[in-house]
C-alpha cells in the first residue's frame, strides 16, 4: 500500500472541492490539507504577495511530511507553480482552468471561463487561451466576491451570480469552465442559472488522476488498483491559518468522509524570494 503524504493547499476552502476527488481516488494516502484564511482570498491580492505565502505553506507542507504536494488554487497555479517546482526537490500537481477539455467537447465553439480577477490577469491564461483562439470564441469572466461568499458558506449566492452570468448572455456558450476551485461548491447555483445546455467544467478529478501517476512514479510497486480497493484511508489532518471554529463549521458542510476537526497554525511568509 502506499504511503505517501498529500500535501493540498488552497486560500481558503475551495481546495477541498479537490482534496474530495483525491481521497476518492486514492483513499489509503493521508492528506494533509492547509486552508490559508487569514490571507483569503488569493484572487485580490498581488502576485508577489502570494508567491510568498505559496513558499511559506509548502516549508510547512515538507515540513509535515509531504511528499506531493498539489497547489489546489488557481490563482496560485498560473502565476506561481512553475517558481515553486523550480526552487523545491517535491512533485507538484497544479489545477489549471479546463480550457482544452470545453474546446474539445463544445459543439458551438463557445466557452465562458468563470475566474478570480488575478487570474484573469494572468499571463499564463492568456498564453493558455491563445492556443485554442483559431478553435473557439473564449469568454473569460472575473468574479470578485464568489471565493468570498464559499467562504461564507454562502453557496446560493443569487444577485452575485446572476450578475456574472449576465456577461455571458447571447454568447451562445455551450462549456463553461469554473476556474477557481471555490465555484465547485456554486454547481447547482450555476446550473439553474445556465441551464441543462451547458456543461460545467471542472477539472478536481483529471487533478485527482494526475497525483496519482505522480505517486506511481514515487513509488513504482505500488498499483492504483490497489489504492482504489481499500477501503482503509490514511489519517487526514486539516489546517486553517483563520479562524477554527468557522473552519470546523466548512468542514462540517463541505467534507463528505465523516466528521473531521480542523487546527489552526501560523504561517509566516518567507523574507526573501528565489
Amino acid at each position: 500500500m502506499s504511503t505517501c503524504t498529500i500535501g493540498l493547499f488552497d486560500s481558503g476552502i475551495g481546495g477541498l472541492s479537490v482534496a474530495r476527488h483525491v481521497k476518492r481516488l486514492l483513499p489509503t494516502n493521508p492528506l494533509i490539507y492547509l486552508s490559508d484564511s487569514q490571507f483569503a482570498p488569493y484572487g485580490d491580492k498581488m502576485p508577489m504577495q502570494v508567491r510568498r505565502r505559496c513558499e511559506a505553506i509548502v516549508e510547512y507542507l515538507l515540513a509535515q511530511g509531504a511528499n506531493v504536494i498539489v497547489v489546489a488554487c488557481n490563482t496560485a497555479t498560473v502565476h506561481h507553480i512553475q517558481a515553486l517546482r523550480e526552487k523545491y526537490q517535491v512533485p507538484f500537481v497544479g489545477v489549471e482552468p479546463g480550457i482544452k477539455p470545453a474546446v474539445q467537447s463544445s459543439r458551438s465553439k463557445r466557452i465562458g471561463v468563470m475566474v478570480t480577477r488575478q487570474t484573469a490577469k494572468s499571463p499564463n491564461l492568456a498564453a493558455h487561451i491563445a492556443q485554442f483562439s483559431t478553435q473557439a470564441d473564449i469568454k473569460v469572466v472575473a468574479c470578485p466576491g464568489l471565493a468570498e461568499a464559499v467562504e461564507r458558506l454562502d453557496l446560493s449566492p443569487g444577485l452575485l451570480l446572476r450578475t456574472f452570468i449576465s456577461e455571458l448572455d447571447g454568447q451562445g456558450i455551450d462549456q463553461l469552465v469554473l476556474g477557481c476551485t471555490h465555484y465547485h461548491f456554486l454547481t447547482e447555483s450555476i446550473r439553474t442559472l445556465v441551464g441543462s445546455q451547458v456543461n460545467l467544467v471542472d477539472t478536481g478529478e483529471a487533478v485527482a488522476k494526475q497525483v496519482s501517476r505522480v505517486l506511481a512514479d514515487l513509488e513504482p510497486v505500488a498499483q492504483v488498483s490497489n489504492w482504489q480497493a481499500s477501503d482503509e484511508g490514511g489519517e487526514d489532518r486539516f489546517v486553517t491559518t483563520g479562524d477554527l471554529a468557522r473552519f470546523n463549521r466548512q468542514l462540517t458542510s463541505l467534507w463528505p468522509f465523516g466528521k473531521v476537526d480542523g487546527q489552526q497554525v501560523a504561517i509566516n511568509p518567507l523574507k526573501k524570494i528565489g
